[in-house]
């Protein structure tokens, strides 16, 4: 497999992971929004909601990705299966 294709690979597979993680956690605000504020709030506050939320899920995402990718980087050698690296 060619390093242009390895990082392709990674690349796509990070990416969607990092969707993945954000809409997980999106849901999981919206969720928590509505069992808790939602009965407490006017119906107006929803777009503020909404806002906080999508913003907490991405600042989330960068976490978790970051956290993620250094346990990978610490667990296999990614630097080097991506051809970043002399060894191999």
């Amino acid at each position: 497999m060619s390093r242009g294709l390895r990082v392709a690979l990674f690349m796509t597979a990070a990416s969607l992971g990092n969707i993945l993680v954000t809409a997980v956690l999106f849901i999981a605000s919206l969720g928590l929004y509505s069992l808790t504020l939602a009965r407490i709030l006017p119906e107006g506050a929803l777009v503020w909601a909404i806002l906080a939320g999508f913003a907490l899920s991405l600042l989330g995402s960068v976490l978790v990705y970051r956290k993620a990718l250094a346990l990978i980087r610490r667990k296999v050698d990614l630097d080097a299966w991506l051809g970043f690296s002399g060894k191999r």
